[in-house]
């Protein structure tokens, strides 16, 4: 497991998890009102998470800050910071980067599709940019 912490693979850990954990089925806690009483419909829980995320995502707006305001208008550009799009090359050299056996990302790309099909794909992704 440590061997596998230290190369970034974390697979040898999930399985000694399950290894621990063992067979038996996971405890469920079921969502409750407020006062822990089960709810009677569909829609009294519907309505429990609407207002429970309501609470969460929306949150009063931030109070202006003058001075930061004004930090932002003295600002300038970092000439040493590029700006420009990657080149092909640059793009190759990020694909040949990646790791297999990771989650594809938003975009339902794997990482292995990158890899083996990387003139098409870094031609696309460059593309892109």
């Amino acid at each position: 497991m440590k061997e596998g912490l230290l190369r970034n693979d974390l697979r040898p850990v999930y399985a000694a998890v399950r290894h621990m954990k063992g067979s038996s089925t996971a405890h469920i806690t079921p969502v409750r009102n407020k006062d822990g009483s089960p709810f009677n419909s569909h829609k009294e829980l519907l309505s429990r998470w609407t207002e429970h995320y309501s609470k969460a995502l929306n949150h009063p707006t931030a109070v202006p800050c003058p001075k930061l305001d004004g930090q932002q208008s003295q600002a300038v550009d970092d000439p040493e910071v590029s700006v420009d799009a990657p080149t092909l090359d640059e793009v190759r050299a990020a694909i040949k980067k990646l790791k297999f056996g990771r989650a594809a990302g938003r975009d339902a790309i794997a990482p292995e599709m990158l890899k083996l099909a990387i003139v098409n794909s870094s031609a696309s992704v460059c593309r892109l940019c």
